[in-house]
């Protein structure tokens, strides 16, 4: 690892440790992965310009003024969907709620099985893997928030991108890196991890608080643009800096003897860095 020219991390965690760790900081990169917003910019739109149209989305599917609470991911252990139907089954003691699950997994069957015993499996919608904006974005932006009560990835890009406050899991050591963004009462609540009381009161607390709810949705969709921006600067800069690092090796090369292998034959190249960025999944965040 000391070999490479740089590192490209995800974010200022994972760069602050390579530098404790003795890595030189010139060479530490920071490229938080990302989601493209300009699909679902797109796709949110015309739901946002037409109040009529979502009105209309909302009947048709008998959603009635209930609040929709969001959840966005594939159906996995590590992501505890399972917390999801347990708080909205504690909410729905006082008030209307339902739940809708985007993404799918084989923990599909038990969660079903789970909403019928808890009673709210009228509230709870699945609705499949689903991977085109336009179909995504109707539940999105009628949505109050998204609820995603253990490891988030990328599905936090997501709901900030529909102006979506995101409530996940406290225990920050099984997080993913893109949970970074995440912002304590900013852009969204964190809930005790594991507990379904906590996470239905983080819930309540925003149903109950709309102002606190519609707050600053451009600044959330704004800052996960950035994301993608950052990425790609980082990218260019690293790109650099890597080619500025072999030049020199190769100049240094010339004034210290020449070549040491045979007349005319190139000398070895050194093994390109694999970027420390995980190709994104759909609706697998």
């Amino acid at each position: 690892m000391r070999s490479a020219d740089a590192f490209l991390l995800y974010g200022p965690v994972g760069r602050d440790r390579l530098a404790a760790a003795g890595f030189p900081s010139e060479r530490l990169f920071t490229a938080p992965n990302a989601v493209d917003q300009t699909a679902i910019a797109a796709a949110a739109a015309p739901w946002r310009r037409d109040r009529a149209r979502l009105e209309a989305f909302r009947r048709e599917r008998s959603l009635g003024d209930d609040p929709i609470l969001l959840y966005l991911a594939r159906l996995e252990e590590e992501k505890r969907p399972d917390l999801a139907i347990e708080a909205l089954a504690i909410i729905r003691r006082t008030r209307p709620a339902r739940l809708a699950f985007i993404g799918d997994g084989a923990m599909r069957p038990a969660l079903e099985a789970l909403a019928r015993e808890r009673g709210v499996a009228d509230a709870v919608i699945f609705l499949g893997a689903i991977y085109d904006e336009p179909s995504i974005a109707p539940w999105a932006t009628t949505a109050a928030c998204l609820v995603h009560p253990g490891a988030i990835g990328l599905s936090i890009f997501h709901a900030f991108g529909y102006g979506l406050p995101v409530i996940t899991s406290d225990r920050r050591e099984i997080q993913m890196p893109e949970f970074e963004t995440h912002r304590d009462g900013e852009n969204g609540l964190l809930a005790r991890h594991g507990d379904a009381a906590d996470l239905a009161a983080r819930i309540e607390s925003l149903l109950a608080d709309e102002p606190r709810r519609r707050r600053c949705p451009t600044r959330r969709s704004r800052r996960s643009r950035d994301r993608g921006v950052g990425t790609s600067r980082a990218w260019s800069r690293a790109s650099s800096r890597r080619s500025t690092s072999r030049r020199n090796d190769t100049a240094s090369r010339g004034t210290e003897g020449g070549a040491t292998r045979g007349s005319g034959e190139t000398p070895p190249r050194r093994r390109p860095n694999a970027p420390l960025l995980r190709t994104p999944t759909r609706n697998g965040r």
